[in-house]
């Protein structure tokens, strides 16, 4: 290209600003401002609480360091807002799909408008330096020194108005991202709308004049209730020998099954129960008070979990996993530390004794098929026990948010003349690894996201209330 040609290029280029100039900036200033002004932005507060999700918070703050980018696939979920709506009102959860749907689409707007501009001032400044070293070459005239002030200005005003429209467009998709957190896991074909029984075992007899675990229990001096509350207790003698035998009766069960034995961590910071769609502020979250908390716009707390799924999900977040790897089959066996229930006795305790057996696969198919395996699993080792024993689907109202199917394995209590809960499956697809960056890697593929399942193969504690229910004998080789 000869000197005129450049020139004419580029005096061309300038015409072109100033003649864009003008409708650009009547857009980013005119129809953007008076939209957002409509949506009246705000990013919303916790209940409790005046900082942001644990997950999430506005890019622009350098301050605040969140560990996850997080996926949360809305472009394919709201591309389907009916089928989203029905989700959302058979789980009872209350979300303004429309204005999602409608911010959404503004964020998105807001972003191609974002890196035109970008895209623009980086063009300009290729510009500058062309002329500049033309400059050097040939000399300064007037025409390029005009050329380069008008593109000097042009991209001084685009700068500004980047600004500007960067402003708006963080402030879209925060609220967007929150809102993008509260959708729940797909329902997946099997769950149902009422509970559904799937099989069962053993005969349930009459047991009108059975005695309840607490009162066998204090009379045998087995439990001692502790006087530090209700829910505290202390196993004694052949009752606290038979749980050490349980737990290696379950070890062994597991290990000799292939599964790969964990020893985990009791307590999981907020990142981790959000990502596993835990509300951090419900009191049936457990949470360490920190007497001089950080200061952070975030919520980062620590919630005490023990023996759980979530801390197999804090193992693997932001890992990437190789395939020749999955399926990953892992267990762990320890003390569970909730809030309590209502139940009497061992049955509604703080803290009590499990098996928790977690899986990680490489697609929906794998993880159906993983699913069912250790749906068979947990109904083998449980009906060795030989009581009264179902397996149900729980309906889809009382999913949590992060399943898509939820199995539960129960066992009739003489003394409640119910069924009280001994051990349960979910199916989670690639829900959390989405917002925990958990992934798979493959060279054909590239990075996915691993598809969970995870539940407890049995409650220990609550096994030891049923055996003094039952009079079974707690020590085998006695």
């Amino acid at each position: 290209m000869n000197l005129g040609q450049l020139i004419a290029r580029n005096h061309a280029f300038v015409a072109k600003l100033y003649r864009n100039s003008v409708s650009k900036k009547s857009f980013c200033r005119t129809n953007l401002t008076r939209r957002l002004k409509a949506l009246s932005v705000t990013c919303p507060i916790r209940d409790n609480h005046t900082k942001s999700s644990s997950l999430y918070y506005p890019e622009e703050d350098y301050t605040v360091d969140v560990p996850v980018d997080i996926d949360l696939n809305l472009e394919k979920i709201l591309a389907s807002p009916a089928s989203l709506k029905e989700n959302l009102a058979e789980r009872n959860i209350t979300l303004d799909v429309d204005k999602l749907i409608q911010d959404f689409k503004l964020m998105c707007d807001l972003e191609k408008k974002k890196c035109d501009f970008e895209s623009e001032r980086k063009d300009i400044g290729k510009r500058v330096t062309e002329l500049i070293n033309l400059m050097k070459k040939s000399g300064e005239n007037d025409n390029l020194v005009k050329s380069v002030d008008v593109l000097k200005s042009r991209g001084n005003k685009l700068k500004k108005l980047e600004k500007e429209l960067s402003d708006r467009y963080f402030a879209i998709k925060h609220a967007v991202m929150l809102d993008g957190l509260k959708i729940p896991n797909r329902i997946h074909p099997e769950t149902p709308t009422s509970a559904q029984i799937l099989r069962s075992f053993g005969n349930i007899m009459d047991f009108s004049k059975s005695r309840s675990h607490i009162e066998i229990g204090r009379e045998k001096d087995l439990i001692k209730f502790s006087d530090i509350g209700p829910k505290s207790f202390y196993l004694k003698g052949d009752l606290a020998l038979c749980e050490l035998e349980l737990i290696d009766k379950t070890k062994k069960f597991l290990q000799q099954n292939g599964m790969t034995t964990f020893l985990l961590p009791d307590k999981v910071r907020s990142i981790i129960m959000e990502g596993c769609g835990f509300d951090v502020d419900s009191d049936k979250i457990l949470t360490i008070h920190d007497p001089d908390p950080r200061e952070s716009k975030v919520i980062d707390e620590h919630h005490l979990q023990g023996n759980s799924v979530q801390s197999f999900v804090a193992f693997l977040m932001r890992q990437m996993v190789d395939n020749s790897q999955l399926p990953l089959k892992y267990f762990s066996v320890g003390s569970r530390y909730v809030s309590g229930t209502e139940l009497p006795g061992l049955f509604g305790g703080h803290q009590y004794a499990n098996a928790v057996i977690f899986g990680a696969s490489l697609s929906e198919t794998e993880s159906s098929n993983l699913f069912q395996e250790y749906s068979e699993l947990i109904w083998s080792f449980l009906e060795s026990f030989n009581l009264p024993i179902r397996q149900i689907l729980v309906p889809v109202q009382d999913l949590s948010l992060s399943e898509s199917l939820r199995s539960e394995f129960q066992m009739w209590s003489p003394s409640l003349e119910d069924f009280v809960n001994m051990g349960y499956l979910c199916m989670c697809d690639d829900f959390v690894s989405r917002r925990l960056m958990c992934l798979h890697d493959s060279k054909k593929e590239g990075s996915m996201f691993v598809h969970m399942i995870g539940g407890e193969v049995i409650n220990i504690t609550n096994l030891l209330a049923l055996m003094l229910e039952y009079d079974l004998p707690l020590i085998s080789n006695k």
